[in-house]
């Protein structure tokens, strides 16, 4: 029970952070969290997040990865790393990602959305 609230704290920290633009005291917060539980799949994915705001691409799709092998099913980790990818120049793997997040979450294959979005921030 303890082990649970002091990751709960860590990771409301982090997100209070994070709300707060201070991107990199919220990733700090987010690595206190997985010191205690590393296998949250829902901490990974916000520290990828963060990372992701900073410009550290490659450091938020590790982080991404983490938290999709944790759990597969998060269908906003992928769609994160869809993009990041996508950022990064890595079209095909870019659409690999989205494409798992809407197998997931078909929601996410609307008109106007995803696949949409993927072509307009194409990095050439």
């Amino acid at each position: 029970m303890l082990q649970t609230t002091l990751v709960e704290e860590w990771f409301g920290k982090g997100q209070v952070l994070f709300d707060s633009q201070e991107y990199e005291k919220a990733i700090m917060a987010y690595e206190q969290a997985l010191r205690i539980v590393p296998q949250s799949a829902e901490v990974w994915a916000k520290k990828g997040e963060a990372l992701s705001v900073l410009d550290r691409k490659e450091e938020a799709i590790s982080a991404y990865d983490e938290a999709i092998k944790l759990n597969p099913g998060l269908a906003a980790v992928w769609l994160n790393k869809g993009i990041t990818l996508n950022v990064l120049n890595k079209p095909e793997q870019a659409l690999t990602a989205i494409d798992s997040a809407i197998a997931i979450n078909p929601m996410m294959n609307m008109p106007g959305t995803i696949k949409e979005w993927l072509s307009i921030w194409q990095v050439n």
